[in-house]
């Protein structure tokens, strides 16, 4: 019988004990895992933004060498314009 007068007062400030311990430990995981839950949503929304922004950025990228590959296409050609006049000028030079 005096076993249970100790005990049974022990038990419960044992289990009230850890019930309060747990409870803002419960609380911080909490806290954490919401946290954790909008940083997750924001980096998926990042990631979503920088796919919008690089995939805009791509193509503003294809223009440009599309422009660039047009210029030097132009510029070939009136390089081969520019050697085809200088070899008239040789074969002239050569003939007088």
């Amino acid at each position: 019988m005096t076993m249970i007068r100790w005990w049974l007062p022990f038990t419960l400030g044992v289990a009230l004990g850890v019930s309060v311990g747990l409870g803002p430990l419960s609380a911080a995981y909490e806290q954490d895992e919401s946290s954790r839950r909008s940083s997750q949503s924001q980096q998926g929304q990042t990631e979503a933004r920088r796919a919008a922004s690089s995939d805009a950025a791509r193509s503003s990228v294809e223009r440009k060498l599309d422009q660039i590959l047009a210029n030097q296409e132009t510029i070939l050609q009136q390089f081969e314009v520019i050697k085809e006049e200088l070899r008239i000028i040789k074969v002239r030079s050569s003939l007088r």
